[in-house]
């Protein structure tokens, strides 16, 4: 009967009980380190989140930001172009202005374009009083009276003989409407082998406005048709039956 008792409870037959419960216990051990790295996970992934929709809040708020500038910004430029508009017509209407008050200023001028430099000799107001009454028939015998006279010329190099311009300011402007009637009818002017022709002076702005219209005109005289250019810069057609 001892030996039954013994062969019952020895080591042998109860290790089958003890894997269970080693088993049971890694089991155990297992799902609570599954439960803390799953606690600790999501833990981890709540707070990327957090941090995440913090940067998108804050990224939102930016957005609204820059859309507010970005509206302000165009209606900044809106104003600026606006205003940017209305400077420019302005100073197109003062630099209208200012060009009809230069015009005004020079209306008793003439530019005579051709004469040889130094052709005048040393006295260029008495040059003129005596040639352009030879130049121009119909002032023959009339006083010109010349204020002042002014030198442009378009070339430094003063060793050779080249055509420039001279701008004299007559006393009269019936005078100065009578030279440039002669010159228009007279066939051609000329001085020492030098083309002479009369131009009135006017202001650069009014000046720019008539050599744009050249070309054109240039054209209509090729074609027959007679034009003239009037004050500022308009051009009058003759269509053969005025």
């Amino acid at each position: 009967m001892a030996s039954k008792r013994e062969l019952i409870h020895s080591p042998a037959r109860k290790k089958p009980k003890d894997n269970e419960r080693i088993h049971d216990d890694i089991a155990e051990m297992l799902d609570k380190q599954l439960s803390a790295i799953k606690l600790r996970n999501m833990a981890i992934v709540r707070e990327e989140i957090s941090t995440i929709s913090t940067h998108l809040d804050s990224l939102e708020m930016d957005v609204k930001s820059f859309n507010d500038r970005f509206d302000y910004m165009q209606v900044t430029v809106r104003d600026v172009r606006k205003e940017s508009i209305a400077s420019k017509s302005c100073l197109e209407e003062l630099q209208e202005k200012l060009s009809l008050y230069e015009d005004k200023s020079r209306q008793n001028n003439l530019r005579l374009v051709g004469l040889l430099e130094g052709a005048e000799g040393g006295n260029t107001i008495q040059f003129l009083q005596t040639h352009i009454p030879k130049w121009i028939p119909a002032l023959q015998g009339k006083t010109i009276e010349i204020e002042r006279v002014h030198h442009l010329y378009a070339n430094k190099d003063s060793s050779r003989k080249k055509a420039r311009t001279l701008i004299f300011k007559l006393l009269r402007y019936n005078d100065r409407q009578a030279i440039m009637q002669g010159a228009r009818n007279s066939s051609s002017l000329s001085y020492e082998g030098g083309n002479l022709r009369f131009f009135p002076d006017f202001s650069k702005g009014t000046s720019q406005k008539r050599n744009a219209m050249a070309e054109g005109r240039k054209r209509l005289q090729q074609l027959g048709i007679e034009s003239f250019l009037l004050y500022p810069a308009l051009d009058k057609v003759r269509n053969g039956q005025e």
